[in-house]
């Protein structure tokens, strides 16, 4: 590995005086990266406002404004400036702000200090960030299952992980022995991958195992264990029953022992209704974390940020910050979740009924966009799925044992006939 950079040194002496198991818990690579603020990013900023500047590296006008093609800037309600120049590696400073202060509205418990969000682009991306820093190849990365798959894709293919699985359910409930036991049985630092609501099976813990989780996890940590817990706030916000915990979990982790690092992965992606636009945000909390230690793990994200994308998408950035602060906002938001949550109680209460039983089982599922079907022993979700397609043009995803079904995408309509061809699919199979 090539010498480390001076200002990846520096950083690493504030963690290592400041958080010293923040530093323990970063990877090799992760002690490697820092921000350059040197060079090309900060020659270029002490050029800002000059009479004649040279040093932009992007083409301007004679009117110094950005060039640009007259059809792609027709389709952006933007002002030029907001969408074709570069955003900076940590992202729009306001939109950082704006959306800092939103999770604090969001999440009530969120009352300690948290690291200033840096833009990633899209979610995966954050997640990719966080392997960067903190996995080592064997490292093990302790999730429920299932699992989205994308995330061995991330983990494991991109950064040498392995991912090891405990069962979601404990009966009716989620499964806290099990996580427990996971953790426990771990060597080294401990890294915890939670994704509520969850996908593929659509639940999130109660208001009681929400308590529940992150009193196991500060019993490990009070016994001497370094822990990373990673959480995907992806589906943040679709909770449809009233007993789950309302708040992200991260307000519970943020601030739960010295030796806990807690790192929230969120965006526009599916809160917003905005899946295009790959806008997300990384976000570090840990009680007892200075702001210098807050600033340096920032710093370090922007550095991945830089070296591998340079930036999120400038005019998508300004799209997002727009409709935060547009009237509309949180009633196009509650519109969404109005129409959801019909949906929801309607695909459940047909999947209940009790001839649906006796070739699947609805997995607990309390919020999200998605719900899972177990399917009974001797049936193939792959083989159902196929018919689905070829038979019933009906698409689902067959995983394992199971089917998802993506209610989002479903209107209310067809919802019935949706859960009764999959039943004669079923039935066919037997």
């Amino acid at each position: 590995m090539p010498h480390t950079h001076p200002l990846a040194t520096k950083a690493n002496r504030v963690l290592e005086t400041n958080a010293p198991s923040v530093y323990a818990l970063l990877s090799g690579r992760g002690r490697e990266y820092y921000f350059p603020v040197t060079g090309i990013l900060s020659q270029g900023a002490d050029a800002d406002g000059t009479e004649i500047n040279g040093s932009i590296g992007i083409a301007l006008g004679d009117d110094l404004e950005p060039m640009r093609l007259s059809d792609i800037a027709k389709s952006i309600d933007l002002p030029p400036r907001q969408a074709f120049p570069y955003a900076g590696a940590y992202g729009i400073k306001t939109l950082r702000e704006e959306w800092q202060a939103s999770m604090k509205r969001k999440n009530p418990s969120m009352t300690f200090e948290t690291s200033l969000p840096v833009v990633t682009a899209g979610l995966t991306h954050g997640l990719s960030i966080v392997g960067a820093l903190f996995l080592e190849a064997g490292d093990h990365v302790h999730l429920p299952y299932p699992f989205w798959d994308n995330y061995a894709m991330t983990f494991e293919t991109g950064y040498g992980a392995e991912l090891e699985t405990f069962p979601l359910y404990e009966g009716e409930k989620f499964n806290v022995a099990g996580l427990k036991q996971a953790l426990k049985q771990e060597k080294g630092k401990k890294i915890l991958f939670l994704n509520f609501p969850n996908n593929p099976t659509g639940y999130a813990p109660r208001k009681n195992e929400a308590k529940e989780i992150a009193e196991a996890v500060c019993d490990i940590a009070a016994q001497g264990s370094d822990i990373l817990v990673i959480i995907d706030d992806a589906y943040f916000g679709f909770v449809f029953e009233d007993d789950v915990y309302p708040e992200s979990l991260f307000s519970l982790f943020g601030n739960l022992h010295e030796r806990v690092l807690a790192v929230k992965i969120d965006g526009c992606t599916k809160e917003d209704y905005a899946w295009g636009l790959r806008v997300g945000f990384i976000t570090f909390a840990g009680k007892g974390l200075t702001q210098a230690a807050l600033d340096v793990l920032g710093d370090k994200a922007a550095g991945v940020v830089r070296g591998t994308v340079s930036n999120a998408s400038n005019a998508s950035q300004h799209l997002l910050l727009k409709a935060m602060r547009s009237p509309n906002y949180q009633k196009d938001k509650r519109a969404g979740f109005d129409t959801m949550h019909v949906r929801y109680q309607k695909i459940t209460a047909i999947l209940r009924q009790p001839k649906f039983q006796t070739h699947m089982k609805l997995l607990p599922c309390n919020a999200g966009y998605f719900l899972c079907l177990e399917l009974r022993e001797g049936l193939d979700a792959e083989k159902i799925r196929q018919k689905l397609l070829k038979e019933y043009s009906t698409g689902v995803i067959a995983l394992d044992r199971f089917l998802r079904i993506a209610f989002s995408s479903v209107p209310e309509a067809p919802i019935e006939e949706l859960c009764e061809r999959v039943l004669k699919a079923c039935e066919d199979e037997m």
